[in-house]
């Protein structure tokens, strides 16, 4: 789980996201994240707070596109 999100804050710079896209990785990365969480030790949050995370670099990478497309 660390090294997905850990690749997909490194790729996200690379790559095209699109709002539908970065909803469903979003959708799909935080009920893995809640499914494994009772299966590790501590405290659920820090992964769950790594899923946000990701999601919020990813809002960021839409709004960095969109403005170099519309405000040329």
């Amino acid at each position: 789980m660390f090294n997905y999100i850990k690749n997909a804050i490194i790729n996200h710079f690379n790559s095209d996201v699109t709002p539908k896209g970065l909803v469903i990785i979003y959708l799909i990365a935080l009920n893995f994240a809640l499914f494994i969480s009772p299966y590790f030790p501590g405290s659920r949050w820090p992964m769950i707070t790594m899923v946000h995370l990701v999601t919020l670099l990813g809002v960021y990478s839409i709004y960095v596109s969109y403005r170099q497309n519309h405000h040329k």
